[in-house]
């Protein structure tokens, strides 16, 4: 069984753009604002045809995880759907902030015990703000991890050529 997990922001959809210029509202018009977004990210044509390739593999399973609200998991999964076709409910996983991911990691682990996890994320955030940054803590998990095998924002950004960040 050959296991992926796919973040979504930024590796599958093109997110930043979105997040430029974004204004403060209270809150019950900031989950509609943000289920909005959500629904209208432009996804990489590249990226859509791995993911659904590796869907249908027979000998795999895949997972997309992403740091977003726990409200946003709807819009979320209809966005893929939309994009990518039927995924299992269960494979899509939402996270509060990034460092949690490290816990999935875990626990994906554990699923799938003596199997290679691969991870694609770019595990990146600010390039709204024009100064890319790194969630060093969860890419230095990722690494040293033998059982993960993590393909980073570089070969993320080969991948959605296409598209200027």
């Amino acid at each position: 069984m050959n296991v992926y997990v796919f973040d979504i922001d930024n590796t599958i959809s093109n997110s930043f753009p979105s997040l430029i210029d974004r204004k403060k509202t209270i809150p019950i018009f900031r989950l509609i604002t943000e289920t909005y977004r959500v629904l209208r990210l432009p996804f990489f044509k590249n990226m859509v045809f791995i993911v659904k390739n590796r869907i249908k593999r027979k000998n795999s399973i895949v997972f997309f995880l992403s740091a977003r609200h726990p409200l946003l998991w709807l819009p979320t999964y209809l966005s893929l759907i939309y994009r990518i076709g039927f995924i299992n409910p269960r494979n899509l996983i939402l996270v509060r902030n990034t460092l949690k991911k490290i816990k999935v990691f875990e626990l994906l682990n554990d699923m799938f015990k003596n199997r290679k996890i691969r991870v694609i994320d770019d595990l990146s955030y600010n390039h709204e703000n024009g100064e890319i940054k790194y969630y060093e803590k969860v890419i230095s998990f990722c690494v040293k991890n033998k059982s993960i095998i993590y393909f980073d924002k570089k070969v993320i950004d080969k991948i959605n050529k296409d598209v200027k960040r």
